[in-house]
Formats: C-alpha cells, sequence, structure tokens
C-alpha cells in the first residue's frame, strides 16, 4: 500500500488536531480538578448540596466548561479524521465513530448536573418560604 505525500491541508489539519488536543485536555483537567473536586468532594449528599449552594457560579462553570470540552472533542474528532482518512478510510470512519460515541458523554453529565442543580434551588426556595419554581 502506498500511502500518498503529505500535502499542506494535512499539515493544516494536523496542527489544528494538536492544538485543540492541549486545549480539550487542559479544560477537562481544570474543570475535573479545580471546580468538581471542590464542590463534589463531600460525601454525603447534602453536603454537596450546599456547597452547590454556597459556589453556585462556579458549579455554572463547572456546566459550560464541560460543553465546551464537548465542543473541543467534536472538532479534534474532525480533524483526526481529515488527517487519518488518507492512510486508512475505513479505519478513520471507525474511529471517528468511536470519538463520536465518546464526545457524547459530557452533555449527558451536563443534563445530570443542570437537573441536581434545579432540585439544589427548589429545595433553597422551599426553605426560604419563598415560592417554589414549578416542576416541569
Amino acid at each position: 500500500m502506498v500511502i500518498g505525500i503529505i500535502d499542506e491541508a494535512q499539515r493544516k489539519v494536523a496542527r489544528i488536531a494538536g492544538m485543540t488536543f492541549l486545549l480539550t485536555t487542559a479544560i477537562v483537567v481544570a474543570v475535573n480538578f479545580a471546580i468538581n473536586a471542590r464542590l463534589l468532594a463531600v460525601s454525603n449528599p447534602a453536603g454537596v448540596a450546599h456547597n452547590i449552594l454556597a459556589h453556585e457560579c462556579l458549579f455554572r462553570l463547572g456546566i459550560a466548561g464541560n460543553l465546551v470540552y464537548a465542543a473541543g472533542l467534536m472538532v479534534l474528532l474532525s480533524a483526526l479524521h481529515v488527517t487519518l482518512r488518507p492512510v486508512n478510510r475505513g479505519l478513520a470512519l471507525r474511529a471517528a465513530i468511536w470519538r463520536l460515541a465518546y464526545a457524547a458523554t459530557p452533555p449527558f453529565g451536563v443534563t445530570t448536573r443542570h437537573g441536581s442543580l434545579k432540585r439544589t434551588l427548589t429545595i433553597k426556595f422551599r426553605r426560604d418560604g419563598s415560592h417554589a419554581p414549578r416542576n416541569q
């Protein structure tokens, strides 16, 4: 099997893939170890809810970071597919499908965290004596 010469477009996409990989790795490390480790480290649910209420902006920043991470994974998936397609088209497609399945997991985590934030805020509203938001 003869592999063609690497053209300038592939080099550019490979650079984008490398920069995206470094950026998404930095984002996920920052979100998981700087934000989530502080807020979700308590072993009891009441302590976690207290941390979320005390640092709601930080919790929302963690959600936004996970969404940015998921978007970065999609860019990385596309760049790697374009880079590896000339080597083996079928293998590049399989790798893209598996990477897409992996990239779909952070949004599911975001919906779970958004639901826990909504339940925590409902408890806060009821405790304060104000009107609780309606369940949808």
